[in-house]
């Protein structure tokens, strides 16, 4: 369906005024259809083609026909049953519809024809018998293969038009007459007709009312989905929020720490005297900070990791799991470095002049050996000591090893000193 809205289509199909009468369906929802029940449909043609080609056979092996009951056969055996099976594997097969609905179309209408041609040659003596086969042909195409109304509607004009030349030509014996078959023939095509047409309207009404509940699941899955996402996102930065940083954490890492190497880093930042920033230049100005940096530390960090969220005020944490994990205290600094680039004006008293951020950076080994919060502690601690010594800068903690929990431990800075205030 591919985003198309098709529920204005199916409601007015299932409610409107053309469901009295009109089968079809707008363009693309018929196509969709035809999409979803074509192949299904053509197999079972198919069987159906197959019955018919087994049922000719042993037909013309019992049949006690004289005349030219010899050339019935052998057209039969010769001409219409290679025929039957070529349709029955291109419908297996599959193709359009309109071909489809022809193939059987055709192997109704030529079972029909073949009996009315017996009867019209003489070498079937019965009228009776031939009356019943054609109306048996009319009610397995309406009923049993249940053709398209279009091509089901042709089929028993032809059936039943052969059917009547056919007594016209060879009227029956004194015991029938040829208008009492006509009369019985022209009831059965209608009543033909209208079951089909019943049937075929039931089908495609059933049809629609699976799809639209399909497609009102679809919908309300969709719209939680969104609900979620809106949920687990950071209105202001678009990032995505502690929630979802925490739910991240829980699935993903998990799978990424298997082995002893070193495989998770978390980037703990703070964006420098952000509290003056506000007050020096009004909360509109601090939310339009907040979105900038935001939006820089996603841009850098974009091609190292699948996530950066905003934790909290003027908070953001970056993940890094397998071989960025290395990598972790570099990017802290490409983070810290592409911040300052910005040259957001910072003017509030005792600052640098311009905007920037502090970051601590954890690493651990095996995550199951270093609970989740553990490790954002580490962080936290680390993003301490680079703001206690004087903030725009990165401060790395100790590595915890496996089989160990060793305490946080600073191990230098990155990033220019500037003086604490």
């Amino acid at each position: 369906m591919h985003g198309i809205n098709m529920q204005p289509w199916i409601d007015n199909w299932l409610g409107g005024p053309s469901r009295r009468w009109h089968l079809r369906f707008a363009a693309q929802l018929e196509a969709t259809f035809e999409r979803e029940t074509g192949p299904e449909r053509g197999r079972t043609l198919a069987l159906y083609t197959l019955a018919g080609c087994i049922a000719y056979l042993f037909w013309d092996l019992t049949s006690g026909l004289s005349g030219i009951a010899a050339p019935h056969r052998l057209l039969h055996a010769a001409v219409l049953v290679p025929a039957y099976l070529i349709m029955a594997a291109l419908l297996a097969r599959g193709v359009p519809p309109l071909l489809r609905e022809t193939f059987a179309s055709l192997l109704i209408v030529s079972s029909s024809f073949s009996l009315s041609l017996l009867y019209a040659s003489g070498a079937w003596p019965s009228a009776g018998l031939s009356t019943t086969g054609v109306i048996i042909s009319l009610m397995m195409g309406a009923q049993v293969i249940q053709l398209r109304f279009p091509f089901a509607l042709i089929s028993v004009l032809a059936m039943s038009g052969g059917q009547c030349a056919a007594l016209i030509v060879m009227p029956p014996h004194a015991s029938d007459r040829v208008l009492q078959y006509i009369e019985t023939i022209a009831v059965s095509a209608a009543i033909a007709l209208l079951a089909n047409w019943r049937q075929e309207r039931e089908n495609r009404r059933a049809y629609l009312l699976a799809l639209k509940e399909r497609l009102g699941r679809q919908a309300l899955s969709l719209h939680n989905r969104e609900l979620d996402d809106l949920a687990r996102r950071d209105a202001l930065t678009g990032l995505p929020n502690r929630r979802a940083f925490d739910a991240w954490l829980q699935t993903k890492l998990a799978a990424d720490s298997a082995d002893g190497a070193p495989r998770v880093s978390l980037i703990a930042i703070d964006i420098d005297h952000f509290k003056p920033y506000n007050d020096h230049y009004g909360h509109p100005a601090g939310d339009l900070c907040l979105r900038q940096v935001a939006s820089c530390l996603r841009e850098v960090a974009r091609e190292h990791t699948e996530l950066v969220a905003r934790i909290g005020g003027e908070e953001f944490a970056v993940l890094l799991t397998g071989p960025a994990a290395h990598e972790a205290a570099a990017v802290a600094e490409q983070l810290r470095t592409a911040v300052e680039s910005l040259a957001l004006p910072h003017n509030a008293p005792g600052t640098s002049g311009r905007v920037t951020i502090s970051a601590g950076v954890a690493r651990a080994y095996v995550l199951d050996n270093i609970p989740l919060p553990t490790l954002a502690k580490r962080a936290d601690a680390a993003l301490y000591e680079a703001k206690q010594g004087g903030r725009n800068q990165v401060r790395v903690a100790a590595e915890a090893r496996p089989g160990g929990s060793a305490p946080w431990t600073p191990v230098g800075a990155v990033g220019p000193q500037i003086p604490s205030v």
